[in-house]
């Protein structure tokens, strides 16, 4: 059985969150919910084919949440928060949502140096040979760096 996530706030860094969580298979994403139907969040979450929505209360009702990630901050809306969602519904709260968005871009930073990477030893070994000798074994070695195979 998947667990059910739902998101509340669309800041762009929610982006980088969904692109994790839609990829961990024992997680099912309900969406995100936003004050801002045009926030970073809200936009990659259609783009996803997820339920973006405004209306918090029948949100959350016609979702019916295992996980609620609350990334806004506001102790005030927290507390509304507890008030709408059932007791069975866990909460996390902005604190350890903040950390949990920060490892999301960290996560995000380390595959996008590991792609630069790639590309640069790459571009290295096609800029000094010219025949297929030259080119085709440190190219093999590059893959087998990167990509942990046997070639």
């Amino acid at each position: 059985m998947k667990t059910r996530v739902l998101i509340i706030g669309g800041d762009k860094r929610v982006k980088t969150l969904l692109n994790i969580l839609k990829d961990i298979k024992d997680i099912e994403l309900l969406g995100v919910w936003d004050v801002d139907k045009d926030s970073p969040g809200m936009k990659h979450c259609r783009k996803l084919g997820l339920c973006a929505a405004t209306d918090l209360a029948k949100f959350i009702k016609e979702q019916d949440p295992d996980i609620v990630i609350e990334t806004s901050g506001s102790k005030e809306f927290q507390k509304t928060l507890y008030a709408i969602v059932s007791k069975e519904t866990k909460v996390v709260d902005s604190t350890a949502a903040e950390l949990l968005l920060n490892i999301a871009m960290e996560k995000e930073k380390a595959k996008r140096y590991g792609q630069l990477y790639f590309v640069d030893k790459l571009s290295k070994i096609f800029s000094s040979g010219y025949d297929a000798h030259n080119i085709a074994r440190p190219t093999f070695d590059v893959l087998k760096e990167v990509f942990n195979i046997d070639v």
